[in-house]
């Protein structure tokens, strides 16, 4: 059973004009945090393609102390330029991953200039990429300090590792 109110207990809403200073002032809140995004999407796509360089250019032969071969170690990129531009071409990889970011920055920027809720789609585009270089670049950063662990699993050594190109 639908029951309807009827128009004598329905309530009216009050509608109240924003003031110029309102809108300046909210304005000002959003400019702001695009400008924070841009900068969080910098220091993201500047962590990945750090940590993806530090990667891809680690030493590939492991050494024991008495300088015999333990083992070889040769990174790779996993994302998706290693399989457009090559899992080991260390300036390609990082300049596409900057160009993507770059392009994300530059499609940002057009919508943010389209105004109203184009600004925020324009701010949550930048969050998503740069969260998403920000993840990326960790990862890098973990995987590559756990190298030494992996191949001391891998071979039963326990000594120091000295690595050579």
């Amino acid at each position: 059973m639908v029951v309807f109110a009827s128009a004598a207990h329905a309530q009216v809403q009050q509608f109240r004009q924003r003031t110029p200073e309102e809108t300046k002032r909210d304005s000002r809140k959003l400019d702001n945090l695009y400008r924070i995004s841009r900068l969080y999407l910098s220091v993201g796509t500047g962590l990945d393609g750090f940590s993806t360089a530090r990667g891809l250019n680690h030493p590939t032969i492991a050494h024991r102390t008495d300088q015999s071969v333990l083992g070889y170690f040769y990174g790779t990129e996993v994302g998706w330029a290693g399989s457009v531009v090559g899992k080991r071409n260390t300036s390609a990889v990082v300049a596409a991953n900057v160009l993507l970011n770059f392009g994300v920055e530059r499609l940002s920027r057009t919508l943010y200039r389209k105004g109203g809720r184009w600004r925020l789609l324009a701010i949550g585009l930048c969050l998503w990429k740069a969260t998403d270089s920000t993840v990326a670049g960790v990862g890098n950063f973990r995987f590559n300090a756990g190298i030494d662990a992996r191949l001391r699993t891998a071979t039963g050594y326990q000594g120091k590792i000295i690595w050579s190109h």
